[in-house]
C-alpha cells in the first residue's frame, strides 16, 4: 500500500508540475519564437521551403523563384520564325506577398495552442501558393504588334487608265495571324507553363479582290478645265492633288471625301504657296490650286449621275469652270463628297499635262446614266441655280440641285500717289564765297 500510495504521489506530483510548467513553456516557447522574427518550421511558399527564415530571408528566396518563373522564356514559333519572349512581356505577374504574409503569419496569430503547434512542426508540410495572373491585354497587344510586323500584307486590286480603257492590276493575297485564336493559345501555354507554342498563318484578303473590278469597263462621266502652265507653284499643286486621287476605286455604297483622300495641304505633304481667296479676294495661301481639282472632279461626277452628298461654292467667281459648277474645298471644314450608289465599283481617274486637268469616272454599263444639266443665272451674274436631270426609260428627272451665291470683287483702289518733294529756297552766298567755305573770283 505505502509503495502505491508513493506512486500515486508521485504522478500527482508530476502532473501538478506539468500543469504549472507546461503553460509556461507553451507562453515561453511562443513568446520567444515571436520575437525571433523568424519563420514556423516545415513552411514553403510556392514549393520554397522557408522554414526557420526570418522574413527577409524569405523574402529573397522566394522573390528568386517568382522571377525564374517569370524570367522563364516561351518560344513562340510562327511559321519558318521562332521568338523567346519572357513570360513577364506576356503578361504573367506574381503575387507572391499575400502568401508569404500567411506564412510569417503562422505562430504569431490565433489561440497559444494553435501557435505553439505551429511553431512546433504540429502542423507539418504547411504550404501557401503563389497566385499567377495573366493580363491577357498584354498578349493580345504582342499578337497586333506580330501582326502589323508582316511583311506580307494583302493588296488591293487596283484600276489603271491605259488611254482606250481600264486594265485590271491583281489583287495580292496576304498572311496574318488569326489574333484571337493566337492569343488562347499563349493563354494555355502560360498556364499549362509549357515551354513552347505554335501559331498559324491564316490568308489576309484584301478589301477589293481582282474579280470585283471586271465589270468596270465604262466611261460614266468626265470633264477636263484649263490652267496656265506658268504658273509653276500652282501647277504643281494641281499635280500632287490630281496624283492622291488618280485610281482611287469605290466600292458600292462607299463615299469619296475629296479632304480624306488628299488630305491636308502644307509643306509637310508637298503642296506651296500659290493664290487662294480669302475674305472675298484674292490672297497667297498654301495649296493654291487644289479647288480646280475638286471642281473639275465634281463636273465628271454631275456628268456620271453619282450621288452627291457635299459641295459649296467659292466666294468669288472662277474661270476654269462654268458658273455655279465650282467645288471649294478647305481642308477640315469644307469638302466635296459623293457616293457610289451604283451596283458596282467605281474608279476615279485624274490626268494632268499641257494645261489641261481631265477626271474620269469608269464604273459598269448598267451603271450608266443618260445626264443633261441646267443652269439659271441670277443676281447680274452673281448667282446660279444648277439641276441635273436623268431620263431613265424615256422620262425625265432632276435628282441634284445646287445653289451658288458669288460676292462681287472688292474694287482696286488706285495706289496713293506720292507728294512731290518741295525745291528748297536758294541761300544768297556771302561776298566773296560761294557758301561752301571756298574763295570765288568774281570778274568785273
Amino acid at each position: 500500500m505505502n509503495t502505491a500510495k508513493k506512486t500515486l504521489a508521485a504522478a500527482a506530483a508530476v502532473l501538478v508540475c506539468l500543469a504549472v510548467l507546461l503553460p509556461w513553456h507553451i507562453s515561453h516557447t511562443v513568446s520567444r519564437f515571436a520575437s525571433s522574427e523568424r519563420i514556423a518550421p516545415n513552411t514553403e511558399v510556392g514549393g520554397v521551403a522557408i522554414g526557420g527564415m526570418t522574413r527577409e530571408e524569405a523574402s529573397q528566396a522566394v522573390l528568386r523563384h517568382v522571377r525564374s518563373i517569370s524570367s522563364a522564356p516561351l518560344t513562340i514559333t510562327i511559321g519558318d520564325a521562332s521568338f523567346n519572349k519572357p513570360c513577364y512581356e506576356l503578361g504573367l505577374f506574381c503575387k507572391w506577398q499575400p502568401a508569404l504574409d500567411r506564412a510569417y503569419a503562422l505562430g504569431r496569430s490565433g489561440s497559444l495552442l494553435s501557435r505553439y503547434y505551429a511553431i512546433k512542426g504540429g502542423r507539418l508540410g504547411k504550404s501557401f501558393d503563389i497566385e499567377e495572373k495573366i493580363d491577357k491585354s498584354v498578349i493580345d497587344r504582342y499578337i497586333r504588334d506580330v501582326n502589323r510586323s508582316i511583311d506580307q500584307k494583302p493588296k488591293n486590286a487596283g484600276l489603271v487608265f491605259t488611254g482606250k480603257g481600264v486594265s485590271v492590276v491583281p489583287a495580292v493575297i496576304g498572311k496574318k495571324i488569326d489574333e484571337a485564336a493566337a492569343s488562347d493559345k499563349i493563354l494555355a501555354a502560360l498556364k499549362a507553363k509549357e515551354s513552347s507554342v505554335e501559331l498559324d498563318y491564316v490568308a489576309d484578303y484584301p478589301r477589293i479582290k481582282t474579280g470585283d473590278l471586271q465589270s468596270v469597263d465604262t466611261r460614266l462621266g468626265s470633264f477636263t478645265t484649263n490652267y496656265n502652265a506658268g504658273k509653276v507653284a500652282r501647277t504643281h499643286n494641281l499635280r500632287t492633288a490630281a496624283g492622291s486621287i488618280n485610281g482611287t476605286i469605290l466600292m458600292p455604297g462607299e463615299t469619296f471625301s475629296y479632304n480624306g483622300i488628299v488630305g491636308p495641304r502644307d509643306t509637310s505633304t508637298g503642296y506651296k504657296t500659290a493664290i487662294i481667296f480669302q475674305d472675298g479676294e484674292e490672297v497667297e495661301g498654301m495649296g493654291g490650286g487644289v479647288c480646280q481639282v475638286s471642281s473639275t472632279l465634281f463636273n465628271a461626277v454631275l456628268l456620271s449621275g453619282l450621288k452627291i452628298t457635299a459641295r459649296k461654292c467659292h466666294s468669288l467667281k472662277v474661270a476654269y469652270v462654268p458658273l455655279g459648277r465650282d467645288a471649294m474645298v478647305s481642308y477640315g471644314s469644307s469638302d466635296f463628297c459623293f457616293v457610289n450608289d451604283t451596283p458596282d465599283p467605281v474608279a476615279v481617274f485624274a490626268s494632268i499635262g499641257g494645261g489641261s486637268l481631265s477626271m474620269q469616272l469608269w464604273g459598269s454599263s448598267r451603271a450608266k446614266k443618260e445626264v443633261s444639266l441646267q443652269t439659271s443665272v441670277y443676281n447680274g451674274g452673281f448667282g446660279a441655280s444648277l439641276t441635273r436631270y436623268v431620263t431613265a426609260g424615256g422620262v425625265k428627272k432632276a435628282d441634284y440641285t445646287a445653289s451658288s451665291t458669288y460676292r462681287r470683287p472688292k474694287p482696286k483702289e488706285p495706289p496713293a500717289e506720292k507728294p512731290k518733294p518741295q525745291p528748297k529756297p536758294e541761300t544768297p552766298a556771302p561776298a566773296g564765297g560761294d557758301g561752301n567755305g571756298d574763295l570765288t573770283l568774281i570778274d568785273g
